[in-house]
């Protein structure tokens, strides 16, 4: 949590999130509740979560999501 990059982390998770769902849940309707997430507790600790009845649907859109936010930060 001392890390300068911390704030940059947390940012991101916050797009990630925002991405999640509108991707999962807004535009294709594959889960009520998709989330993206970073804990700063003890440790830092990141995740995404979904349930849905196309899982694999749900999870390979949440990934496309993380490439594209990984990609846009290797450009920048």
């Amino acid at each position: 949590m001392t890390t300068p990059d911390i704030y940059a982390m947390r940012v991101a998770s916050s797009v990630l999130q925002n991405r999640v769902f509108v991707e999962v849940r807004v535009r294709r309707n594959l889960s009520y509740a998709p989330d993206a997430f970073l804990s700063s507790n003890e440790a830092n600790v990141g995740g995404i979560y979904v349930s849905a009845v196309d899982a694999n649907q749900a999870v390979r859109v949440m990934l496309d999501e993380i490439t594209r936010l990984a990609a846009r930060a290797a450009r920048s």
